[in-house]
């Protein structure tokens, strides 16, 4: 061992090589209050850097939701049409009306999709938290997150439906007495504006209702929250801010009416077709149906992710928490690099 041991010796020289020092804490995503734009931003950045991944994610439960539809159409195929009744006079009537049979048979069906759906919404929300947390993530790691606990989701997403549900089935229960009036009930057009007026109205209230639920799944994902916390936790983030929510919103149903309007040639013209030509511009139509539910169903879930870690700023200074939490991790990455450079170095004396 030279004397100069602290002047230019290399501990590689003589066989000692110094441990790798722990790697650098991961660097979460700036957080600070955004504006609506800057959301929308944000969203876009994230889907078009990872398409893959948020496509991936959605894939799950619109892969149901296709199967359901390929069921109705072998259906259509396969049963006798020839002959309508009075009930049904049309053949899209008597396979898409509640007493269609095979309704009977596609509840398993929707019962499941309800499940991938919440399943997938928390993993979507799961990938978007590890992103803005520096993290890498991938399909697997994103549902495995949410894995035991498919309950709760399926939980959350019972109470968002029933949200949106309930007004309009009260409205229908208030417009029974006004049926009970001779002038009404002898008037159709008036009992048809009644129904138009309370119906609306009701699904005006249902939706309010639902907005104030929209961020219990990313309340849940984050904060490991159950049903009940997590739509309490929604509630108080979003009160006041629920038109940041509702255009959001807005613009997914927008996408969604762009691109099931490239679907409608498809499907005048499987209308107008008979034999193969028929069947391939049906499965055609389910393959677009597919594609357009696995793009669209992840973008919401991004944005109102990216609007729970905002609120969580505005209203709780989650940017600061986060910050105090990156420096502690810093200051403990420093600590043990400068332990392991201390004690290679008086092992090498």
């Amino acid at each position: 061992m030279p004397d100069d041991l602290h002047s230019g010796f290399s501990p590689a020289e003589y066989g000692v090589v110094a441990p790798p020092p722990p790697p650098l804490p991961a660097q979460p995503m700036q957080l600070r209050p955004l504006s609506i734009g800057e959301i929308l931003d944000r969203t876009f950045s994230f889907y078009r850097s990872r398409f893959l991944l948020f496509v991936g994610i959605g894939a799950v439960p619109s892969a149901v939701l296709t199967l359901s539809s390929a069921i109705r159409l072998i259906y259509v195929v396969y049963h006798p049409l020839a002959v309508p009744t009075a009930a049904a006079p049309t053949a899209l009537s008597r396979i898409y009306g509640s007493a269609s049979p095979v309704n009977f048979y596609l509840l398993p069906l929707t019962f499941l999709f309800l499940v991938l759906y919440g399943l997938s919404y928390a993993a979507a929300t799961s990938a978007v938290l590890d992103i803005t947390a520096g993290a890498t993530t991938s399909i697997a790691a994103a549902y495995e997150r949410t894995r035991g606990r498919w309950l709760r989701w399926i939980g959350i997403v019972l109470r968002q439906f029933w949200a949106v549900a309930w007004p309009p089935m009260v409205a229908m229960l208030l417009i029974v007495p006004l049926l009970l009036i001779p002038d009404v009930r002898s008037s159709p057009n008036m009992i048809t504006f009644i129904l138009g007026l309370f119906g609306f109205v009701g699904f005006i209230v249902g939706f309010i209702f639902y907005l104030r639920y929209t961020l219990a799944i990313a309340a849940g994902v984050q904060q490991d929250l159950g049903v009940r916390a997590a739509l309490a936790r929604a509630k108080f983030l979003i009160a006041g801010h629920k038109s940041r929510i509702f255009l959001l919103l807005l613009l997914a149903l927008a996408l969604q009416i762009v691109l099931a309007a490239a679907q409608a040639p498809f499907a005048y013209f499987a209308t107008q077709s008979r034999g193969a030509a028929h069947i391939l511009l049906q499965a055609l139509q389910l393959l677009l149906q597919f594609s357009t539910a696995a793009i669209i169903s992840p973008f919401a879930a991004i944005a109102l992710c990216l609007v729970y870690l905002d609120e969580r700023v505005r209203k709780e200074g989650y940017d600061i928490e986060v910050l105090m939490q990156q420096s502690a991790a810093t200051s403990t990455h420093t600590a043990t690099s400068t332990y392991t450079e201390t004690s290679t170095h008086t092992a090498q004396e």
